[in-house]
């Protein structure tokens, strides 16, 4: 297998320009000769060796397993885990609070249009509700995310996880909510059309008034139910294409530090011919995560973590060799 980090002749070491590079740094992107990469044995500069203890992420898209990535995220959790664990719980207590806001937001907006507009006034309140819901959650939980990202690619890296680090993505708040506004645009809206399509079709077959919402339960009998389920089996590929990816996007707006069209557009190509891949690392995190959720709930926390951790992997794994452009630091 071709080496994702050799170099072809002509290319001068960044540090010794009379030297002939035979590697470029996992890093920075920079090239480097034998003295640097002690002859290849080293995948970074000595400037990110300098700058990062000397440890980096080890695995490449033409060179990883499921079981190596899983034993080094797991080794990396047990050392990291309790920090982890704290950045875990903070991000949840910030969606905890968003909720709880929407939720009151929902309940008074009910109380009052409902008694004036009666049923018609609860679904609109309902709609707008889950969209200022949707807004408050973005916005609440987008630089936590972000940072735990963030620590989680310093503690892969070989790094400490430094809890005062969770805040340091603030800066691309904005980027983030237009990043999620463009994955509402490409995924959610057009799912939602069409799932509302499906109901439609399931109402006249059912023969019941699009009005006549309180007997909206039939359309989930008979026929009504075959057209819905039919029409979720037809749309899984679309949902199976484009959704996988954009797992990535958002880490690619803390790492790679891209607008938010191209962190998009990146996780697209880091996802390039690892879908499958992806749902299997994303099916196992999701039983880590239930098997937290099970040892009374106090163990959600540093699964989370490791579940986390573990997508994380992947995608520096499959970016490493990728062909974009090297990650900032930040």
């Amino acid at each position: 297998m071709q080496d994702p980090q050799a170099v072809g002749t002509g290319a001068k070491c960044a540090i010794h320009p009379e030297r002939t590079a035979t590697r470029t740094c996992s890093r920075c992107g920079n090239f480097t000769c034998d003295e640097c990469n002690a002859l290849g044995r080293e995948s970074l500069c000595p400037a990110c060796r300098a700058l990062t203890g000397g440890e980096t992420f080890p695995f490449t898209r033409d060179n990883f397993s499921f079981d190596a990535i899983w034993n080094y995220s797991f080794e990396r959790w047990k050392q990291e885990w309790v920090m982890l664990s704290v950045c875990v719980l903070i991000f949840f207590a910030a969606s905890t609070i968003a909720s709880i806001f929407s939720s009151v937001f929902q309940s008074i907006g009910q109380a009052i249009i409902g008694q004036r507009f009666g049923t018609a006034g609860i679904i609109y309140v309902t709609v707008i509700a889950t969209v200022a819901s949707q807004a408050i959650a973005i916005v609440a939980q987008g630089p936590f995310q972000m940072g735990i990202i963030r620590i989680l690619i310093d503690v892969l890296n070989g790094k400490k996880a430094d809890i005062g680090r969770i805040l340091t993505q603030l800066p691309k708040l904005g980027r983030y909510i237009v990043q999620m506004i463009l994955v509402q645009l490409m995924v959610i809206v057009p799912l939602a059309l069409y799932v509302l399509t499906l109901m439609v079709i399931a109402l006249v077959i059912s023969g019941t008034e699009l009005t006549d919402v309180g007997h909206w339960d039939r359309a989930f009998r008979g026929a009504g139910i075959a057209v819905l389920v039919v029409g979720l089996l037809v749309i899984f590929p679309f949902i199976f294409y484009v959704t996988l990816p954009l797992t990535f996007a958002n880490m690619e707006l803390v790492y790679g530090d891209a607008s938010p069209v191209e962190s998009i557009r990146r996780s697209f190509q880091i996802a390039n011919g690892f879908r499958t891949t992806i749902f299997g690392f994303a099916f196992i995190g999701g039983l880590v995560a239930l098997v937290g959720f099970l040892a009374c709930c106090i163990g959600i926390l540093p699964a989370y973590a490791l579940t986390y951790m573990l997508l994380v992997g992947l995608y520096l794994a499959l970016r490493n060799g990728s062909g974009l452009p090297a990650p900032v630091e930040s």
